[in-house]
């Protein structure tokens, strides 16, 4: 279990400064699975098309949302993500007493779900609604990774915008899913809803009594005990109260302090992501940090602002393969590529390195510092020009590469 999913973090106000959202996550998955960092633009889709997602193909809406995407480079979907109307989301894998052999039929991976939701929705709550509908419609099954040994899940999301979150947990075709008041939440590999959501399944009653795990008598249904099987909360603990001890002066530097902190820290963390909302009333941008790259210990969170004009580097982005791609041509993945793009491979020969390593990293964290300072400069009323946001992220990543070579 410990080789996906990982943890998501949101602290809402009053819990952060300057009346932002602020969403983190680290994204768990196979040691040695390459994550890409992607942008796609807004675009518009022809009438009745088509959408292949990672193994099936469903209807493509009318038009979708530009999106920045950190995702496995061999699947469609994304472990996080956010969009142009500042809806974030992250994910996580959660065992349920639903899971079993028909979960291999191949279907909606929950990466899937969360692109699509991304793709389609302004809101935290349209995302919601978008979840649950296309998992009412197609359900969510196949493999995991990129392997013929097969590993299958269930999904837990947790989603934010610039004016408020929701967390939505899912067993096979079930789902419950909860507005949040304020303060910090987390989800990880097992369940944190009880007995009060704001909107679930229609069919989590009929479900729960006819796999026996309900009864009537046993009062109202709760969807931790009744559909859970294990998971391990206590990395989400740890998060949990290091955002509490600070709550009230929550900002990007103590999101990134709490991805890499030793009590969240996996041997499997490929992928990291921190996401700052300015209020919906405010004309501040969002500001969107990914890493690219493995262990967020060892890694420089670059950051990402939606534009009308983005200038995206390609060396966060993997191979295409084209047909020749295993997804395309052989579901069960008998052949591997090399999807490893130019900033993991320079990333890795950095982390494989000896001697120099600890101020090396010192100063790739500088180029990060002088971020963070300019965010505050914004979020505190300095003026900013859009076309000098175009090519934030390229050039971020353009530096960190230099400093490797």
């Amino acid at each position: 279990m410990s080789a996906f999913g990982g943890d998501s973090f949101v602290a809402l106000p009053p819990s952060t400064k300057h009346g932002v959202i602020l969403f983190a996550k680290n994204s768990c998955r196979p040691v040695g699975e390459v994550q890409e960092v992607v942008f796609f633009p807004r675009r518009k889709h022809s009438p009745g098309s088509k959408l292949q997602c990672t193994y099936i193909e469903i209807d493509q809406v009318c038009s979708t949302n530009a999106v920045f995407l950190s995702k496995p480079a061999w699947m469609w979907g994304a472990e996080m993500g956010s969009n142009e109307h500042g809806v974030c989301i992250g994910l996580s894998a959660v065992r349920t007493k639903l899971l079993g052999q028909r979960d291999k039929t191949e279907r909606l991976l929950g990466h899937d779900l969360l692109r699509l939701a991304l793709e389609r929705a302004s809101t935290s709550k349209e995302a919601v609604e978008v979840i649950s509908t296309a998992l009412d419609k197609h359900g969510q099954g196949g493999n995991w990774q990129e392997s013929v040994d097969y590993a299958v899940f269930h999904s837990s999301f947790l989603v934010a915008d610039r004016s408020a979150a929701w967390v939505l947990e899912t067993a096979g075709q079930l789902w419950a899913a909860k507005k949040l008041d304020g303060g910090v939440y987390g989800i990880t590999s097992s369940f944190t809803l009880d007995t009060t959501f704001d909107t679930v399944s229609d069919k989590l009653q009929d479900v729960a009594l006819s796999e026996s795990l309900w009864q009537p008598g046993d009062g109202e249904i709760n969807f931790q005990q009744v559909f859970c099987d294990g998971g391990d909360k206590s990395r989400l603990l740890s998060g949990m109260k290091l955002l509490e001890e600070k709550s009230g002066s929550l900002d990007l530097s103590i999101m990134f302090e709490l991805l890499r902190s030793p009590s969240l820290m996996m041997p499997n963390i490929t992928g990291s992501m921190v996401c700052l909302l300015s209020p919906s009333d405010s004309k501040l941008p969002c500001f969107h940090f990914a890493s690219g790259t493995p262990n967020p210990s060892k890694s420089v969170f670059k950051p990402f602002i939606f534009t009308a004009t983005v200038n995206f580097p390609m060396h966060t982005v993997s191979p295409d393969f084209g047909p020749e791609d295993p997804v395309r041509t052989n579901p069960r993945f008998q052949k591997q590529v090399d999807r490893r793009h130019s900033l993991y491979k320079h990333h890795e020969n950095f982390r494989k390195s000896q001697g120099s390593e600890g101020e090396l990293m010192k100063t790739i964290l500088g180029m990060e510092k002088e971020v963070l300072t300019g965010v505050k400069e914004v979020l505190g009323g300095c003026e900013i020009v859009e076309s000098d946001l175009t090519g934030f992220f390229n050039d971020c990543v353009e530096t960190e590469i230099k400093f490797y070579l």
